[in-house]
């Protein structure tokens, strides 16, 4: 890590075990980081109470900072106004990740909420769409080919629909990534089930149902996995997990759980990461400290969604979707379709719409730093398939 990267642990470190600031070097390049983290509002209180700004940089980041809690009230303003929509349609649900992940943290307000994810039971996914279609815009509907056509591009996990204060609303049919297996279905099983066991929780006064807390804390650590796996992951993610087993009370059993649906060894190494780094009160694990290093260092080098590296990041998800021949020229039609505008407009233009991607492709690279994006990205590729190989993942 480099000095400013180190600063921004330190800072955030302190910030969530309430302790004071004595210093804040290099403060517009610590400011820059602690956004592409997403997690510049965190420490709020320990950076304003420490008097160690100047007084135009104090007045930024104020601003900066309540802009980020102005919009954390009107999402929980419209989440409140779509539970209603389903509390009268007598839908039961509950809400991934955002206010679900905040009512964790001391001042739930500091953490900068993208989106409103809710889940419902795989009996009431059509009722919900019905109940959302009629009171939101439907922005990109996977599961009925709103977009597109034709059977391409069908993929049902989840639908979003935006508010008219633009604030979007994903309704999944289920919550993990990929290729289904075994694991992956008993952990969408586990959270199903969780609907009838949801627990109700309050952030200023704008109430919501969300998953049981060990429920809840393997739906964040699966959401640390597959942004390590495709995007890239911030501190963000790691944050809200580690502000999460703080409320768990049983970690051995947390861990029992993650081991039923194949992710015990890495809720390992994610919980010594906060052990190690934010202080979280609980003994070393055994687990492999080159993974947990690797892991860790990814985090300070991508960022939130990868937005550190997003060349390599983009080089890297490239590399992926065309990792395995038999789907090379599927994957260069679809992209093709989805970036060719004109191939949805004129019917005649979608068999070539692989060639339009290999094009589009080249100008990519030719835009960013040239083939050495392509070679990093193929690096990272290669080293980040080996950790998840090592940590039994699939």
């Amino acid at each position: 890590m480099n000095e400013v990267d180190k600063n921004v642990l330190t800072l955030l470190s302190k910030a969530l075990n309430n302790e004071q600031i004595e210093e804040l070097p290099h403060w517009n390049e610590t400011l820059e980081e602690l956004k592409n983290h997403t997690v510049f509002c965190l420490p709020y209180k320990n950076i304003v109470e420490s008097n160690l700004l100047k007084s135009e940089e104090l007045k930024e980041y104020k601003r900066l900072c309540f802009q980020n809690i102005a919009h954390s009230y009107q999402l929980l303003h419209a989440q409140t106004q779509m539970l209603v929509l389903f509390k009268n349609a007598d839908i039961p649900l509950v809400i991934l990740k955002g206010a679900a992940a905040a009512m964790y943290y001391p001042h739930p307000e500091y953490r900068t909420m993208g989106d409103i994810d809710i889940i419902v039971k795989p009996e009431d996914f059509n009722k919900a769409y019905e109940l959302l279609s009629r009171h939101y815009v439907l922005v990109y509907d996977k599961q009925k080919n709103y977009k597109f056509k034709d059977d391409l591009y069908k993929n049902d996990r989840h639908i979003s629909y935006k508010t008219n204060e633009n604030i979007i609303i994903e309704l999944h049919n289920y919550f993990t990534y990929g290729e289904r297996t075994k694991e992956k279905n008993l952990l969408d099983q586990m959270i199903y089930e969780g609907i009838d066991q949801c627990e109700y929780h309050s952030i200023n006064e704008h109430t919501f149902p969300c998953l049981p807390p060990l429920i809840n804390g393997l739906v964040l650590l699966k959401h640390i996995l597959q942004h390590f796996k495709n995007s890239g992951v911030g501190y963000r993610q790691l944050i809200d997990f580690y502000e999460c087993i703080k409320h768990i009370n049983d970690i051995e059993e947390f861990l029992k759980y993650s081991e039923k649906v194949n992710l015990r060894k890495f809720a390992e190494v994610c919980i010594q990461i906060c052990i190690d780094y934010f202080g979280f009160a609980y003994h070393d694990l055994d687990c492999d400290k080159d993974l947990e290093q690797y892991i860790f260092q990814s985090v300070t080098s991508y960022g939130n969604f990868g937005r550190k590296s997003i060349d390599i990041t983009k080089a890297e998800m490239v590399i992926k979707l065309y990792s395995q021949p038999f789907h090379v020229f599927r994957n260069l039609h679809r992209c093709g379709r989805v970036n060719w505008k004109a191939s949805e407009k004129y019917i005649v233009l979608r068999p070539f719409a692989w060639i339009y991607q290999i094009i589009y492709y080249i100008r990519q690279v030719r835009n960013s730093r040239g083939i050495s994006t392509v070679v990093d990205g193929y690096k990272n590729y290669k080293k980040k398939n080996k950790m998840i190989k090592d940590l039994h993942l699939k």
